[in-house]
């Protein structure tokens, strides 16, 4: 807990600085245009607005500005003014002279001692718009004088988009080398990240294509689509719509940008909010009214006004449903969010201040920059949940591959059970028919010559009858032993008393029955049936034979997992010599070691017990 605790005091420690860090790095540096490498920016010139061309502007219409000149914060609703400066040249110097301009808003015609020197694009069809773009324009010597007069035209799409940021003139390669920093901050950075933008968002759109329901990629995706797209006013100066349906791309992008990071923290950190969803999607959908409004005008004021503020309001909500989601598991993942978010948030509100004119337009719009570390760090996310959706894919793939081991495992073992089964049946139908045969065949000639036998009454058929029943009776229990049915101990048992009972009686000898169910089933195959019949049927012969016995008990027990058979007879009982030597009692344990049992004989008072456990 108390590690814990310190974690999260660390994280919203740096959480502070981050916050602090970006409010200074946007908000604290000076605003004044310093010089570069000595040269000193023009800041004071004249300025007029009545003029269509360089011919036709008025020397009594001058009035002295200072750079920036930003026209929002003006009432005039001319689209050209012009700006006139002097500087001091020597043709005859080696160093070849520029014009660096910062900022200018959104086109640029330069004149040069009454000459036409440069302009930043076309005016016709359309204007070209540089809003974004440093211009540096070397100056050709042979338009020089020593003293020489620049007249700056500027022209804009709507009254309050344009400005003019303080400039410089000054050796070619100094100026051109500051030229080219603000263009890589300006413009080639944007237009590579835009690229790289556009490049996720194809790659992430096939993904979420051929996975549909991995929701979150969907959402990237067009996220990073629609941001890279607002972007593109940032660079794009030959624009392929109208200006008016420009400027709603533009209003539109930005707000449906940060709906959709909303949308992704819902559906990442597994948060939904249905009410704040439905209030977002609203807000989307009056997104597309700024494309049938009637003028740029109309989609300026209104986005700057009610549109950004929105933002705010929505920018300020995923702050504070961040730090709720602190709270929960995925604690880290919502505070590298509210890690990204301050930058987010912040480089909008500097933008909407600037849009507004409540800000320097001259510092020119930040949140573009903001998208390295969301980028960054949502396409960590995305990529650390496809790495786990491969872990997880190889781990159910091992699990699959384990079950379909196990189920061919079971498939085997149930095949080979088949196999056995079916040899049971075959084997059982083979038993049955050699049965019948044998009782219907040998048993029918043997009872047959008895019959015959029966009939003779001379001293010499009696050894015969008597040979003949024994064989009879052995025949008997050979076909008892293969009846499948008579597969446990007990049944066994009472499938042999009949037959005891008949040997007992002829001799005189009572039978006395105490054959209990077992606790611990055992089932025997037809050769241990076998072997159990002629152990059994070994000890009652000998009591019939040897002992003089008067009664024979034959009793079943069952403990500790162990059964015992006993054949107890109250006869003159065996010695030790007979009990070891005698040939039935060898083949009685022959037939035990065959069905892994053993054979015990134990001396009684009076009698003796054969004891089968």
């Amino acid at each position: 807990m108390i590690g814990m605790f310190h974690q999260k005091s660390v994280q919203l420690a740096l959480l502070m600085v981050a916050l602090v860090t970006t409010s200074v790095i946007i908000f604290v540096p000076s605003r004044n245009f310093d010089a570069i490498n000595g040269i000193v920016p023009i800041q004071q010139v004249t300025y007029q607005s009545q003029g269509s061309s360089p011919d036709r502007l008025s020397e009594s219409m001058w009035t002295a500005i200072s750079l920036p000149h930003d026209w929002n914060r003006t009432a005039d609703t001319h689209l050209n003014r012009w700006y006139q400066t002097h500087f001091q040249a020597n043709p005859n110097e080696p160093d070849r002279l520029a014009i660096y301009i910062p900022m200018v808003s959104q086109h640029a015609t330069l004149y040069l001692n009454g000459q036409w020197l440069a302009q930043t694009g076309d005016k016709k069809p359309k204007l070209e718009r540089h809003h974004n773009n440093p211009v540096w324009i070397e100056l050709p010597a042979s338009l020089l004088r020593p003293d020489n007069t620049l007249v700056i035209e500027v022209a804009a799409n709507t009254a309050e988009q344009g400005l003019l940021s303080p400039f410089y003139v000054g050796p070619a390669d100094t100026l051109q080398n500051a030229y080219r920093l603000k263009m890589l901050f300006r413009v080639d950075w944007v237009q590579w990240c835009t690229f790289t933008m556009y490049l996720i968002a194809f790659i992430l759109g096939l993904f979420w294509l051929y996975r549909r329901s991995d929701t979150v990629y969907g959402i990237f995706a067009l996220e990073m689509f629609v941001w890279a797209t607002h972007n593109l006013n940032l660079f794009v100066n030959r624009i392929p719509v109208s200006h008016r349906l420009w400027e709603a791309m533009t209003m539109a992008t930005l707000g449906w940008t940060v709906v959709l990071i909303l949308f992704f923290n819902f559906h990442f950190l597994e948060r939904r909010s249905p009410r704040m969803e439905r209030l977002l999607l609203i807000y989307s959908l009056c997104g597309v009214l700024f494309f049938l409004l009637p003028s740029t005008e109309w989609i300026l004021a209104i986005g700057y006004t009610v549109w950004d503020a929105c933002l705010i309001l929505f920018g300020s909500y995923a702050m504070i449903y961040l730090a709720k989601a602190y709270q929960t598991p995925k604690s880290f993942d919502a505070w590298l969010m509210m890690l990204v978010g301050v930058p987010i948030l912040l480089t909008g509100l500097h933008d909407i201040l600037l849009v507004n004119g409540l800000w320097p337009r001259t510092d020119g719009l930040f949140i573009q920059y903001s998208v390295v570390p969301t980028g960054l760090l949502f396409s960590g996310f995305l990529f650390r949940r496809f790495i786990e959706s491969l872990r997880l894919a190889e781990q159910h793939a091992e699990e699959l591959q384990q079950k379909l081991m196990e189920n061919e495992r079971q498939l085997t073992a149930q095949f080979e059970q088949i196999k056995t089964m079916e040899l049971q049946q075959v084997l059982s139908a083979e038993r049955e028919r050699m049965m019948r045969d044998m009782h219907d065949g040998i048993g029918g000639q043997l009872l047959s010559i008895q019959s015959n036998l029966n009939q003779q009454s001379e001293t010499w058929v009696v050894p015969l009858k008597t040979q003949i029943q024994a064989t009879v009776n052995d025949l008997r229990w050979v076909i008892d032993s293969l009846d499948p049915l008579v597969n446990d101990v007990p049944t066994l048992l009472g499938q042999m008393r009949p037959r005891l009972q008949a040997l007992l009686d002829t001799n005189g000898i009572e039978l006395r029955w105490n054959v209990q169910e077992l606790k611990t089933p055992i089932f025997v195959r037809p050769e241990q049936s076998l072997h159990l019949m002629r152990i059994i049927q070994e000890a009652i012969t000998n009591a019939v034979k040897h002992s003089g016995a008067t009664n024979v008990t034959l009793t079943t027990t069952d403990e500790r997992q162990t059964v015992c058979i006993d054949i107890d007879d109250n006869g003159i009982g065996l010695t030790d010599e007979t009990s070891h030597s005698g040939r039935g009692l060898r083949n009685m344990r022959y037939r035990a070691d065959a069905i892994q049992a053993q054979i015990q004989v134990i001396a009684l008072s009076p009698g003796t017990r054969i004891r089968l456990q």
